[in-house]
């Protein structure tokens, strides 16, 4: 069963204002908590077991379950994911590679200048990714990220260098 999680008030307010001043590894796990991604998702960009970060951020009161779906096949879990039977992505034409390999790696230094290694799991993700269909994920993330962490000013900033523009 997969479970898709969403921030509580509480939640939100700790994003806001860092009362609580959780550790580093709850809060990045907390900031990626979105009301969309459901566990499996959120697996993939939580450093660490990230069953019990989800657990402990809703033990304590910072984030709540909303919806429990079923587990998805394991075909099409395994495409899904880039397993071995799955088909191969569609590749960038080599003309267009170094422009697309300069905007992911634009992309990873921009987050880490500004967020430093809270984005890590973010930033591995975007170089794993090795065409546009993978990267503007993870560049939707990491502007929600920054949203989140540095500013709305910021985010805006970030969509609008690296996800406005069309890919090359």
């Amino acid at each position: 069963m997969s479970t898709v999680y969403r921030k509580t008030d509480k939640g939100q307010h700790e994003i806001d204002t860092r009362e609580l001043r959780i550790p580093p590894r709850l809060r990045t796990a907390l900031i990626l908590v979105d009301g969309k991604r459901d566990d499996d998702q959120l697996a993939g960009l939580i450093a660490g077991d990230s069953a019990e970060t989800l657990r402990t951020l809703a033990e304590m009161g910072l984030i709540e379950a909303i919806a429990v779906s079923a587990p998805r096949p394991a075909r099409l879990a395994a495409v899904a994911e880039g397993g071995p039977d799955s088909e191969p992505a569609p590749s960038v034409p080599p003309r267009d590679r170094r422009a697309f390999e300069q905007r992911r790696r634009d992309a990873v230094r921009h987050l880490n200048d500004q967020i430093g290694p809270v984005g890590e799991a973010i930033a591995m993700k975007m170089e794993k990714a090795q065409d546009w269909e993978h990267l503007l994920p993870a560049l939707q993330l990491a502007q929600q990220v920054l949203g989140n962490t540095r500013g709305a000013a910021v985010a805006a900033e970030f969509g609008r260098i690296f996800i406005d523009v069309p890919p090359p």
